[in-house]
């Protein structure tokens, strides 16, 4: 009987679609943490506003862990897995991201307004995440409350 020698990728799972684009969500997560270490020790600030976390260092450390976390989860199998696509799903899907485009409208609208009366002071970072989760949000309560209708 030959015994087979298996190698480093045979391993820890290199040569297979999905763990390769694991590997390299690992690798990816990896480097961004060392780069955000790097530049943390050379104390390299970047810009004052990066949401209370003292410089571009520690902001990247931080994406960094959230795409280990990620690439983590969807190597369990909790997140990505694939569901049937019919057509009510597209046209439930289709019409929650055009009222959350309209909220969109409506709110940016709505803070030109405002802004023309009494200058905003915030800085343009903060509002506009403010924005984008504003119009996750409305997808999400618009997807569910037609899911429901339909």
């Amino acid at each position: 009987m030959i015994m087979e020698r298996t190698g480093l990728k045979e391993r820890i799972g290199i040569g297979r679609g999905k763990s390769r684009r694991t590997a390299f969500s690992y690798a990816f997560g990896l480097v961004v943490i060392a780069v955000g270490f790097v530049l943390d020790v050379l104390g390299i600030k970047g810009n004052e506003e990066l949401s209370g976390l003292g410089g571009v260092g520690n902001w990247l450390i931080m994406v960094g862990v959230v795409a280990l976390f990620v690439a983590t989860l969807r190597a369990f199998k909790i997140l990505g897995k694939r569901n049937q696509v019919d057509e009510r799903v597209e046209f439930i899907a289709a019409r929650a991201s055009r009222f959350a485009f309209m909220v969109f409208l409506l709110i940016a609208f709505a803070i030109m307004v405002a802004d023309a009366v009494h200058p905003i002071t915030t800085s343009l970072f903060m509002l506009m995440s403010g924005l984008i989760c504003g119009m996750v949000l409305a997808y999400a309560l618009a997807y569910k409350a037609l899911e429901r209708r339909y």
